[in-house]
């Protein structure tokens, strides 16, 4: 028979593969393991796999095997363990965990290989991975032999896939791959891989992602933590910010969420690839605007919450920077001489009646276009302009141009108490002075 042989230096206590919870790593950040169960799932899943397996601690062979016992009723396979010349009977039967440890062969090379990094400080040149023809016990080491199969053989041939610490880079959070799925290392240890879109990055979290006893992962988890991770890394960050807004194409950290993103992080490296006076649109239309005016704008579009954590950092939003008449898609027309009278005729009332304080009448622009959810706007104004605008088929409308300059005036808006409050005096002003006039004309009769 040919066996896998893993091998650190250094021999373990034997109630380390048979006492479950016992563990010499929990508590400490620097290790992998921390349940104490580990090794002990890891001979389960080697026993209900149907490999043999043989632990040497120092010169001790510990060979774990099973026996039927009917509990309850049930015939169980109770997991014995032969040590030296001894059999002594554990507390688990073999189905214990079968549920979780679905893929039995990758997980139990998974915590066998994670458990000799703990013993040798993370250090893959202190750990012997080799294959042999004679399982032998040695003084001083702690060995693990097990039965050499094509999964078993397949899973070696692929540790740089598995283990960080292979190429050294356990220490990193954020490595770029070439085009593939989404892979989620803890503490250098690969523990998920998310189908589905290309991803440009793998990642590698430490204590701050809490994993279960199983070491599964939700993909809602893993994205998580993915988007924390990106975030603390300002290059890899710009990195995904350039694709999104120079390319349409589709991949995984594209469909980030806002509110796991950091904003004011999304927001700063937006500035730095692309200028302090750089603002964004999620529209083409108001791209088109922008560039038009010569605007530093860039199209955040089909990007997850992109574009929301990069105006909530502070970037700003292209509407912002065109005046109001661009934002509302409106064609602007010069003011006809018609309109530019009926503002100043209705100005001219406004101020006899003491009703503009020290406002300055507001400049006039006359537009066309344009329908709004089936509505047509006839006016508006725009208080960063101190501008009222008024749609052509509006420009005899005296209703409208008082209305927009008594925007203009109050500063309030529609269905506010303040500008109702402005109108019904104005309309009282104005009733009170014809009521004057009627009654004189009684006189004169």
């Amino acid at each position: 028979m040919k066996w896998l042989k893993i091998q650190t230096v250094g021999e373990a206590q034997i109630e380390s593969f048979t006492v479950l919870g016992a563990s010499s790593a929990r508590g400490d950040a620097d290790k992998i393991g921390q349940f104490g169960s580990g090794a002990k799932h890891a001979i389960l899943c080697a026993l209900r796999a149907g490999l043999q397996i043989i632990i040497c601690c120092g010169k001790v062979k510990v060979v774990p095997q099973t026996s039927p016992q009917t509990i309850h009723g049930v015939v169980q396979e109770r997991v014995l363990f032969r040590i030296g010349n001894k059999t002594e009977s554990s507390s688990m039967v073999l189905d214990f965990g079968a549920l979780d440890w679905t893929s039995p062969v990758q997980m139990m090379l998974r915590e066998f290989i994670s458990n000799a990094l703990d013993a040798t400080g993370g250090q893959w040149g202190g750990i012997t991975i080799e294959y042999c023809d004679d399982p032998r016990a040695k003084a001083g080491y702690t060995t693990i032999y097990l039965e050499l199969t094509n999964e078993v053989r397949e899973y070696v041939g692929k540790l740089n896939e598995r283990f960080l610490h292979v190429s050294g880079k356990q220490n990193e959070s954020v490595m770029r791959q070439e085009r593939g799925t989404c892979r989620l290392f803890r503490k250098g240890v690969f523990v998920r891989e998310i189908s589905g879109a290309n991803s440009m990055y793998s990642y590698n979290c430490g204590d701050e992602l809490p994993i279960d006893e199983s070491r599964n992962l939700d993909v809602d988890r893993v994205r998580r933590f993915a988007t924390q991770l990106l975030c603390r890394d300002p290059s890899a960050l710009q990195s995904v910010l350039r694709k999104i807004v120079e390319t349409n194409e589709q991949f995984w950290e594209r469909g980030h969420i806002y509110w796991q993103l950091d904003s004011d992080r999304v927001a700063s490296e937006t500035r730095a690839l692309y200028g302090d006076d750089v603002c964004v649109t999620n529209n083409s239309y108001t791209l088109a605007k922008g560039q038009s005016k010569g605007i530093n704008v860039k199209l955040i579009s089909d990007a997850g919450g992109y574009y929301q954590a990069m105006t909530i950092g502070g970037v700003p939003d292209c509407v912002s920077r065109l005046c109001a008449a661009d934002a509302k898609g409106l064609t602007v027309l010069a003011p006809s001489d018609e309109l530019i009278q009926n503002v100043h005729s209705v100005w001219g009332e406004m101020s006899r009646l003491r009703l503009c304080g020290i406002v300055e009448c507001p400049q006039v622009i006359e537009y066309e276009k344009t329908m709004t959810a089936g509505e047509m706007i006839r006016g508006f104004y725009d208080p960063k302009e101190h501008t009222i605008y008024v749609h052509r088929d509006s420009v005899k409308s005296m209703s409208v141009i008082i209305e927009e300059l008594a925007h203009a005036v109050t500063g309030a808006d529609d269905m506010t108490r303040d500008f109702q409050t402005y109108a019904f005096r104005l309309a009282g002003l104005l009733l009170a002075e014809r009521i004057r006039v009627h009654d004189d004309a009684l006189l004169d009769c």
